[in-house]
């Protein structure tokens, strides 16, 4: 993937972000980022 096409990815991905929903996390999984969940107590 190109540089320019990523960073268009990512801009679509994120527009609008309030929360990482499982519709960004599995767009981000397919451009190859992994989220760690960590529980707050």
């Amino acid at each position: 993937m190109l540089q320019k096409d990523f960073r268009d990815e990512l801009k679509r991905i994120f527009t609008d972000y309030k929360r990482i929903t499982p519709q960004i996390e599995s767009g981000l999984q397919r451009l190859g980022i992994l989220i760690g969940r960590k529980k707050i107590m």
